[in-house]
């Protein structure tokens, strides 16, 4: 039996190469996406696809996720891309708050000459059981939804795409 992929909604060409960090802002109704090479964060509306802001880094923005209207970001520092959790606001900008422990974090990988997933636990339990919701067709980085859809990079192509999960 075929395994239930997911259904891609948008594909846009991403403001910038190598998009990496994603996450969605309820508040403002804004994407932000952080570019890995260009070190850069924008935030972009979703509806008309335009950045509506636009700033640099202080490193790397590996990662992303917004909180009543702020936004934190994993950044990477340095030759050792040393990783930091950062603070943003439009208007105060970057501020530090902690290291990483061990100076490290990011995502998990898949092995190789396998597919991308998307699946679902429950965290509380002892031993949480895994559960397969979709296989996603493209090499995904990072994931946000908007509470109706699903945002993830395909950073290869430099790409953002919007999916729904199957039903």
């Amino acid at each position: 039996m075929a395994e239930a992929q997911i259904i891609e909604k948008r594909r846009h060409a991403s403001p910038a190469v190598t998009p990496q960090a994603l996450g969605w802002d309820d508040k403002k109704n804004v994407l932000w996406m952080g570019s890995r090479d260009l070190r850069r964060i924008y935030a972009i509306d979703a509806e008309s696809w335009a950045v509506v802001e636009e700033r640099e880094a202080p490193g790397i923005p590996w990662a992303a996720v917004a909180i009543n209207g702020e936004v934190r970001f994993t950044i990477g520092e340095g030759a050792d891309d040393d990783r930091y959790v950062y603070r943003y606001t439009p208007e105060d900008g970057f501020s530090k708050m902690f290291a990483c422990p061990e100076f490290t974090g990011s995502y998990l990988s898949e092995q190789p000459n396998e597919n991308w997933r998307i699946a679902r636990l429950d965290p509380q339990q002892e031993t949480p059981k895994i559960e397969d919701i979709a296989v996603v067709p493209f090499a995904c980085r990072s994931l946000t939804s908007d509470g109706e859809l699903f945002w993830s990079n395909y950073r290869a192509k430099n790409r953002i795409i919007s999916f729904a999960l199957p039903s």
